[in-house]
């Protein structure tokens, strides 16, 4: 827990998650429908998502609790067969200049492939891919 003053004076509690957690996360929803794709879950500051991918079975969802200034890095897991994971912002918000989530839309996504890339929130509606390929 931090508190932090706003220009205006104002005193703001900021609760956060230090530290890195490593998760798997493994795709079940129906592919293209980012309302329906599985979520990453939000366990630290900096969540480090291993995506097992199959064919039909690829979106995931950014997590819908994180704060302002967390990161989340995917990666798909291949294994021959597997295709890359796509990783849809949670309905209301976008992932860099790509189209807003009405959780449906396919434009609202990106592909991650094996090499990765992290995604920070940066603003209550807006995350950032920094580097990777996709």
């Amino acid at each position: 827990m931090t508190t932090t003053v706003d220009p205006l004076g104002t005193p703001s509690v900021i609760y956060n998650r230090g530290g890195t957690a490593i998760v798997e996360v493994s795709p079940s929803g129906s592919a293209g429908t980012g309302n329906a794709a599985t979520p990453i879950p939000r366990v630290s500051q900096l969540t480090v998502a291993l995506v097992s991918t199959s064919a039909g079975h690829n979106d995931v969802l950014l997590p819908d609790d994180a704060e302002i200034g967390d990161a989340v890095e995917v990666y798909t897991l291949w294994d021959g067969s597997s295709v890359p994971a796509r990783v849809f912002p949670n309905v209301g918000e976008a992932i860099g200049n790509l189209a807003t989530s009405v959780g449906t839309n396919l434009n609202a996504s990106l592909g991650v492939g094996s090499t990765g890339m992290v995604f920070r929130k940066v603003s209550s509606v807006l995350w950032v891919p920094i580097g990777g390929a996709a």
